[in-house]
């Protein structure tokens, strides 16, 4: 009657949250995809780019640029707009 889905939650935790990206990449490794991606925080944001069809390395190196001066900085992705704010009026 009920198919069974896999939903990955990924939760907060400011910059520790990139380490979500890891346990993304162990779960490409297994061949597990979930159906379902949901989080909170930085888990949202991770989960975000992840559903938006990036791929681990492409993840990585967003993480690579980020510092104390481009955490409120929503535009990270020159020519990518996928919802965020880039602050302009």
């Amino acid at each position: 009657m009920f198919d069974k889905k896999l939903a990955l939650v990924l939760g907060s935790g400011g910059a520790r949250g990139f380490c979500h990206i890891g346990v993304l990449k162990v779960l490409e490794e297994y061949n597990i995809k979930p159906d379902i991606i949901v989080g909170s925080s930085m888990g949202a944001v991770v989960g975000g780019f992840y559903a938006a069809g990036f791929s681990i390395d492409e993840m990585k190196k967003i993480a690579n640029k980020v510092n104390q001066a481009t955490v409120m900085d929503f535009d990270l992705l020159p020519g990518k707009k996928l919802g965020f704010i880039n602050g302009n009026k």
